[in-house]
């Protein structure tokens, strides 16, 4: 028998049911467990409006500081906008029950009726609208992860802030308990502001992030590096002016330090430059004479989830990009020709 319980003010759509019944009145009593009530919380750890603040003060950064407000604010919201995956797990081992839901809150409650084990929960949040994210492998916890998938080596932005989280519940005997649990963001956000002003012979800009992990580990929180694609960038349509901006979605970078969720440091974008760099934008400008320049930028600085990085930088006559942070290194490429590896849209 099972036994699932849920407050309808929180619900929407039940995707599943569940949970875990257990015993007859004749059987041993021993692994019954009881009600147990989880409390959702969706906490969001950001910098994107003191970004937005810092690096387009200007009042000629306004019509841009618009549009990137515009394009990041579904993304920079403490809401589960759609869909969650709620799995329990025995130790390490296989997924014993599994509900998806619908909610549109960010606190939320579900009470189930669990058997008396040690078992880890985890829980996921906006993947369905994310686009080029998919939750895998959850049948079984150590194989649980957030999957980035490319083609050609080009994935696309998210479209969602990517929430996720654990915890291990000792479920006792015969007893009904009340937790709390935490889902974090683990995606982040980059743009690339570039001035055109007085800029003649240039037909057209793409820009591409990469460097950014490809995954995301729900049973240690830890993100993969198992490849590194492109990542498309939008580019914001800007009302007036004369700088153009391109932003994305995506996970993190790599980290000098342990890549682990924001909430394991007290101030969690503040960090020193990584000995060599972590992650790039990488330009390509067509321009009326038929040939396309690349230009490199190469970031030491870690992006780390939750975050927002602003690059501002100046794009020349022969298509080059320079940029105003004296941190960031610039390899250009004139004349660049397509070559293997990445398929570039121009």
């Amino acid at each position: 028998m099972k036994f699932f319980h849920r407050r309808p003010f929180f619900m929407f759509l039940l995707g599943a049911a569940l949970l875990s019944g257990c015993c007859l009145v004749d059987e041993d009593m021993s692994d019954c467990g009881g009600e147990q009530r989880i409390d959702y919380r969706l906490r969001l750890v950001t910098n994107w409006q003191t970004e937005l603040a810092t690096v387009l003060p200007a009042e000629t950064d306004i019509p841009v500081k618009q549009a990137l407000q515009t394009y990041l604010q579904g993304i920079f919201t403490d809401m589960a906008h759609d869909d969650v995956s709620l799995s329990f797990y025995e130790q390490d081992g296989p997924r014993t029950e599994h509900l998806d839901a619908i909610v549109d809150k960010d606190r939320f409650d579900f009470t189930y009726h669990l058997p008396a084990l040690t078992l880890t929960h985890t829980a996921v949040a906006n993947v369905a609208a994310c686009e080029g994210v998919i939750l895998e492998g959850d049948a079984v916890l150590t194989s649980a992860k957030l999957a980035q998938h490319a083609e050609e080596d080009i994935a696309p932005a998210h479209r969602t802030g990517l929430f996720a989280g654990r915890t291990t519940l000792q479920v006792p005997a015969n007893a009904d308990m009340r937790y709390g649990m935490d889902l974090t963001m683990v995606n982040a956000a980059t743009a690339l502001v570039v001035e055109t002003a007085d800029v003649a012979g240039i037909d057209g800009i793409r820009a591409y992030a990469t460097g950014f992990a490809d995954g995301f580990n729900l049973a240690d929180s830890t993100w993969t590096f198992t490849s590194s694609p492109y990542i498309r960038t939008d580019d914001l349509a800007v009302e007036t002016g004369t700088q153009r901006c391109f932003a994305s979605v995506h996970f993190p970078s790599r980290d000098y330090r342990p890549t682990r969720v924001v909430e394991e440091t007290p101030d969690p974008f503040q960090s020193e430059n990584a000995p060599d760099k972590l992650w790039e934008w990488h330009v390509y400008a067509s321009l009326s004479d038929g040939t396309v320049t690349e230009s490199v930028l190469a970031l030491s600085q870690p992006l780390r989830a939750g975050q927002l990085k602003i690059l501002k930088a100046k794009l020349h006559d022969n298509g080059v990009i320079s940029v105003y942070d004296t941190s960031v290194g610039v390899s250009v490429t004139l004349d660049w020709n397509q070559g293997m590896g990445h398929i570039i849209e121009l």
